[in-house]
């Protein structure tokens, strides 16, 4: 029933911490609003969603969408266009913290950009893991194949013979294949308590949402303003709603990073702009079309820069590299052959990416092109969950960075352990409560946590534990939020999670050659907070945007 409300009410309650509470600043509450004010709100709120085309498609359960005649507990989901999960008004966050996190995120763009191309200390860290996870194993091996060379360095002593060395250098062997990279990385974190924002995990590839966080921002900026009587003037005094330019930012880096490439190419070799094209590599029936969407069309109406969509296996049989080594892609839907200056993934992060050798020759093959790819293979490596346990070991940060520059990334790390740390595991097992397990996995819904954790960490062969780090659990007070989906509301609890845009394009290792490096705008996702794991895409988390106190 489209406009009913499912009304239930939870006063917000704060969490043992593992920092001392009371000196934490405690937020005021967020507006009180009645059953008729939130059925008003709620209503405007899912109009500008739908008209502004904040809307994805969503796994409907067959009981959603079956009769009782053919009802089938075992028949496959259905999706249905709606309007994307929402929090009704923004979420409180503290504006010094806020301000922090946007400063140091191109520290962390930096960072991934020379520890992919660090590729024996890269693939160094990682020789346990590929052993176990076949694949990052993958993903390493092109990274290799067309990054890498095999190096021999003589030594001699005064006196002594000499010695051959041999190391692995960011040397491809093809002298084609484009050095410069972009990133679209996103820093994902969660307030310890209420003040404290601790990382969750850095993204490297498929970093979602950056469209439709943008349009979710507009959305509470007119619903703050409309309906300011009994919104605004409750909020606290001096607070602030954060404008997020997410979309805007993302498309403009594109831009960039095309114009980077047709700079390459102006001696000659390519076509006019009229036959290039950026190539979204997505998956297959995507129910986050709208966020890729707005991307495409805001791509051509500002700039006349085309897209085509295009799936692993699809580019595996249209797709070929010319004599100078351009990704050439043969897009039957309008007959036309596309250059491809920039290609970006919205694909590719997880095995079922990857369901025969097509899609690994597919990947291959973009990799080793002219095209400037979002991600890389080394970024994409720089971005497994054993590598961000890795950062957090003294002395890594300092590679890449300044000392004072790895103390402001630190500042925002939580505790994390290699599963071989009998300490920290056994202390995992006493406490599951205060641990998260991650495997190398992107895509959310992979966690392990409660007693499940404990049991695994009892039972987990040594021979796999690489595939595997363990993490300080970050425990959020929480505040009252207004969660809609599906047109129906639900008044309780909410945790959030903050991410910062990490928007790069260059390369890092010569800094004459970083043709930008910024924070890129802003995602904010909010869950209840008896919930363990899960994202917008699931329905479990909604979109939301700041206030800032």
């Amino acid at each position: 029933q489209s406009g009913s409300i499912c009304w239930t009410h939870s006063l917000t309650t704060t969490m043992t911490l593992h920092h001392d509470s009371k000196s934490s600043p405690q937020f005021p509450s967020p507006p009180s609003l009645s059953p008729q004010q939130i059925a008003l709100i709620s209503e405007a709120a899912v109009q500008y969603a739908e008209t502004h085309g904040l809307l994805m498609n969503t796994k409907v359960p067959p009981s959603e969408h079956s009769t009782p005649k053919n009802s089938d507990p075992h028949a496959a989901q259905s999706q249905q266009l709606s309007h994307v999960p929402l929090v009704l008004t923004p979420t409180l966050f503290p504006s010094s913290e806020f301000h922090r996190l946007k400063s140091i995120a191109p520290l962390f763009s930096l960072v991934v950009d020379r520890m992919s191309r660090d590729a024996e200390f890269l693939l160094g860290e990682l020789k346990e893991v590929l052993k176990v996870d076949e694949f990052t194993r993958r993903i390493a091996d092109i990274y290799r194949e067309v990054y890498c060379t095999q190096v021999t360095d003589s030594d001699q002593d005064d006196n002594g013979p000499e010695t051959k060395k041999e190391h692995l250098e960011f040397l491809p062997p093809n002298k084609d294949t484009q050095l410069l990279a972009m990133g679209i990385h996103r820093s994902d974190y969660m307030l310890h308590g209420t003040s404290k924002p601790l990382q969750v995990e850095l993204n490297t590839i498929s970093s979602a949402f950056a469209a439709l966080s943008q349009i979710t921002q507009q959305l509470h900026t007119f619903v703050v303003n409309r309906f300011d009587r009994f919104i605004r003037e409750n909020l606290p005094k001096n607070s602030k709603l954060e404008v997020n330019n997410s979309k805007d930012e993302v498309v403009h880096l594109m831009k960039e990073a095309f114009e980077a490439w047709e700079e390459q190419k102006r001696e000659g070799n390519v076509l006019g702009r009229s036959h290039m094209a950026v190539l979204f590599i997505v998956q297959p029936g995507e129910g986050n079309f709208a966020d890729q969407k707005h991307i495409e069309f805001d791509l051509y109406e500002r700039y006349c820069m085309k897209c085509v969509r295009a799936s692993l296996g699809e580019i595996h049989e249209r797709a070929y590299l010319d004599e100078y080594h351009n990704l050439v892609y043969n897009d039957v839907h309008t007959g036309m052959e596309y250059l491809i200056p920039v290609a970006y993934y919205r694909a590719g992060y997880t095995p079922t990416d990857y369901p025969t050798q097509k899609q690994w020759e597919a990947r291959k093959r973009i990799e080793e092109s002219s095209a400037i790819k979002c991600p890389t293979t080394g970024y994409q490596l720089v971005g497994t969950k054993y590598i961000q346990y890795v950062m957090t070991r003294p002395g890594v940060l300092e590679r890449y960075i300044s000392k004072k520059e790895s103390d402001e990334l630190r500042s925002v790390f939580t505790g994390i352990y290699s599963m071989h740390d009998k300490e920290a595991v056994q202390r995992a097992i006493e406490n599951p409560h205060l641990f998260l397990g991650k495997p190398q996995r992107e895509g959310g819904g992979n966690l392990i946590y409660g007693e499940n954790l404990r049991t695994i960490l009892k039972e987990m062969p040594d021979e796999v534990r690489d595939g595997y780090i363990l993490m300080d659990r970050i425990v959020p007070s929480g505040q009252e939020n207004i969660f809609c989906r599906r047109k129906q509301t639900v008044v309780t609890t909410g945790v959030s999670e903050l991410g910062t845009y990490c928007l790069f394009v260059g390369d890092a290792s010569r800094d004459k050659d970083i043709v930008n490096n910024r924070y890129g705008g802003y995602l904010l996702r909010t869950k209840p907070k008896d919930v363990e794991d899960g994202g917008v895409a699931s329905g479990v988390a909604s979109m939301d945007s700041l206030v800032l106190v």
